[in-house]
Formats: structure tokens, C-alpha cells, sequence
């Protein structure tokens, strides 16, 4: 099962699917923001939880976006997962500007 929890923080700006260099930019933005994901709860994994990159149809081509995914039969899963979707944190942490800024260059 997944939960999509967007292609950044919710108070950023994340690239649009307009933008001639989209699929660059917004795969750089989601790799960013999966791993800020698994910093700010490193427990994660012990529910068995991913945070992998979805790509979804658009009518510019396709969407990315970073999807908690994991087990849906396991309920302990479901509910560490809602935790995140609920507190997944709304601006990029200083590691993330910083990854964000090297993949720039």
C-alpha cells in the first residue's frame, strides 16, 4: 500500500511539470525528500516502510512524487505510516538544502 506524501515539503515549491527540465529537477526534489523522510523517522524501517519514488500520467508526461509504502496487512505499518503523512515535516531541512544545492551544480 502507499500513502503519496508529494514531491516535497508542503511549504516548498517544487518543480512543475511545465518546466522544460521537469523530470531532472522534480527526481532530484523527490530523492531530496525521501531521504529527509528517513532522517527525520528513522524507525521507518522497522515497519517495514519505503519511501520509494512514484511516477505517475499527466497530461505533460509524468508526475513524481515520494510514496511511503508498505505492507497494508500490517496495521502497526498503516498506523507509523499515517504518523508520517500527519508530522512529515513542511520545509527542507538544512541536509536536504545542502543535497539539494550539490545536485544543482
Amino acid at each position: 500500500m502507499n500513502i503519496y506524501l508529494g514531491p516535497a515539503p508542503c511549504n516548498e515549491n517544487p518543480a512543475q511539470t511545465i518546466q522544460e527540465d521537469y523530470q531532472t529537477k522534480a527526481l532530484m526534489e523527490c530523492r531530496a525528500w525521501a531521504n529527509m523522510l528517513r532522517r527525520h523517522f528513522p524507525d521507518h524501517e522497522k515497519y517495514g516502510i519505503r519511501f520509494t519514488i512514484k511516477q505517475t500520467p499527466h497530461d505533460f508526461g509524468y508526475y513524481f512524487e515520494v510514496a511511503c509504502e508498505f505492507d497494508s496487512t500490517n496495521n502497526e505499518a498503516l498506523e507509523y505510516a499515517l504518523q508520517i503523512e500527519k508530522n512529515a515535516p513542511s520545509e527542507w531541512d538544512e541536509e536536504a538544502k545542502l543535497e539539494l544545492r550539490i545536485h544543482e551544480r
